[in-house]
This record gives C-alpha cells, structure tokens and sequence, in this order.
C-alpha cells in the first residue's frame, strides 16, 4: 500500500492560498494523481495534472509554472529532507509493508556470506520500510553501518545520478539497496565496488547484483570503445530545469576537439532513441541529462554515452586506462 503525505498538501494549501497549482509524479504514481486532483480542488483550488512523468529532483517542471500561470507545484513521490525546491514542494509517497520475511532473509544471507557490517540505501518512497528493516535487523543481532547522506538528502537516500552516501559509509562490508529498482542497486555496486543486494520488500527476497551491475558495466565499455573511433561526436545538454550541464557538456566538447574530434554541443529535452536517431552528421553522442538514458534505453543507432562515460572516453582517447568511470563521477 502507497500513503501519500495528504496532510502536508493541505497544509501548503492553507499556507500559501494557492489559486491553481500543478500535479507530477513519476511513471508508477501518475495513476494516482487524478483522485488527488479532487483532494486539491475540494479546497477551491485548480489543478493541472502533468501527464508526462517526472524523473526527479532534476525534473521539476520549474519552467512550466509561468507558462501554466501556476502558484506552486506539488510533485509526489520524490521527497527529500527538504520541503520545496523554489514553488516546487516534494510529497512524500510511502510504502506501508511488512519487513519481518524480508528481514529475515536478508539475516540468513548476511550469515551465509559472512558479512557483518550492512549500510541501507534507497529512494524517498521505501524511507519507511527502510527503517523497519534496520530496526527487525538490530533485534536479530545486526546493527547496520550508518549510511551517511548527501545535503538536502536524507540518510541513505540514493537518485540515479547521485550515490555519494555509498562514499561516507566506508565502515560497510556489503551494501543494502532497499526497493525494486535493479538499476539503482547496480548504481551502488558500480560506484562502490562493494557486494550489493536488492532486498525487495514487495517479495522479501533479496538478491545480488554483482551480475546486473557486471553486464551494465560491460555494455558501458562498448559504447565507450564504439565511441572511441568516432570521428564526429555530439554532446548534448538536457533541457529540463536538473539535467541542464551546460558547462560541462562544453568542457567536454572543447576536450574531444583538443584531442582532433569534431564536436558540437545539441540541446534536447527528451533524449530517446527516436528523436537522436534523427539528428545526422554525428556518429556518437555524450549527454549530459541522465546516466540511465543509455544503459536504459536499447534503440539508439549509434553510441550514446553518459557523462560518467564520456569522461572515460576522454581517458582512452588520452591513451590512459579507463578505470572504473562509475567510481570517479559518484555525483553526476
């Protein structure tokens, strides 16, 4: 079951008196933002529902607020440890589970491998669950690593770009990603080169991977090697209000020319496979918006390297050795 945090919305209400306001989420919650339509209107307030999902804290549809005449947008599912990012305010979306199969299992794996010092990570919607899963632990005899926490982040609490909380637990044998999302596992595997596990609370099964992040890593290392001999290479920056890099993407643009490439910074908003597969007279690209976009997406026609990446394709075309880029680039 998902709870969402009504009580702050109406709190926000009474406090700012908003005349209309904004609905997002992200994919899995877009279902939910038509009832909370009604909620937010049975205050006398408009609400306009963002039919296109959110993907963060880097996708916040700032720009939108004038073009819509919005007062505030409320973006569900995505909190932090801070309430609002300018009129954008963070509504936290919990899921209530039980944890005592879960915990258990994690219990019986952590005893078979040997490891003792677990530290917890996840997204904002399994901060509950997380701490339920920490405390069944304790009482089994395992105290977790404390996990450290990025600013405005709250303990744990990884994004898909971001895993810098991986860095501040250095104590930690073995890392607990706490969710279903096998990517942002992977992330923590990649980035701490530490044994990670998926402990799903839906199924309480836990599970490592080791393999999951091995095949991403190796995927990453052919479009970087695909990239090396291209000739004209495109760097694009993300138009929405998170994934807009700018100095970055032409930091790196000038680099590849230094090194002979042909390079030219592009600015997109949604980079998939069928808006990039139109744009010709390059034969690769680094974008700048999101990690997830190549390892995610398997349609485009030519190689599309992540920042991460990018800088690794620097080292190669500098003649030294790639190492791990995941690791060097823990914040995006």
């Amino acid at each position: 079951m998902l709870k969402l945090d009504r009580q702050k919305i109406k709190d926000i209400i009474e406090r700012e008196k908003p005349k209309r306001v904004g609905l997002a989420a992200p994919d899995g919650l877009l279902n939910v933002l038509p009832e909370l339509a009604a909620y937010v209107e049975s205050f006398n307030v408009e609400s306009v529902i963002f039919g296109e999902p959110s993907y963060g804290t880097c996708d916040l549809n700032v720009a939108d607020l004038q073009l819509l005449n919005l007062d505030l947008i409320f973006n569900v599912g995505h909190a932090t440890a801070v309430e609002s990012i300018g009129k954008v305010y963070l509504i936290d979306a919990q899921y209530e589970l039980e944890t005592g199969k879960l915990a258990s299992e994690l219990f019986k794996y952590l005893k078979n491998t040997r490891f003792t010092k677990p530290a917890f990570f996840t997204t904002s919607n399994y901060k509950d669950v997380t701490k339920n899963l920490k405390n069944d632990l304790k009482s089994l005899g395992i105290k977790a690593i404390e996990s450290g926490a990025f600013p405005g982040m709250f303990e744990g609490q990884v994004f898909g770009c971001n895993y810098y909380s991986a860095v501040l637990a250095r104590e930690a044998d073995i890392l607990v990603f706490v969710g279903q999302s096998p990517f942002h596992a992977a992330g923590l595997a990649l980035s701490s080169e530490k044994t990670t596990v998926m402990a799903d609370p839906h199924t309480g099964t836990v599970e490592d991977v080791s393999k999951t992040a091995g095949i991403l890593y190796k995927a990453a290392v052919a479009r970087i090697m695909l990239a090396k001999n291209a000739n004209k290479i495109g760097v694009i920056v993300g138009l929405k209000d998170g994934q807009m890099f700018y100095k970055k993407a032409r930091w790196i643009s000038k680099r590849l020319i230094s090194i002979g490439k042909e390079s030219a910074v592009l600015a997109i908003r949604e980079v998939v496979p069928w808006k990039l597969n139109a744009i010709r007279g390059f034969d690769a690209f680094v974008e700048m918006a999101c990690p997830r976009i190549p390892m995610a997406d398997r349609g485009f026609d030519r190689p599309v390297l992540s920042y991460p990446e990018g800088l690794g394709l620097l080292r190669i075309l500098n003649k030294m050795e790639l190492g791990n880029p995941y690791k060097m680039s823990v914040l995006y």
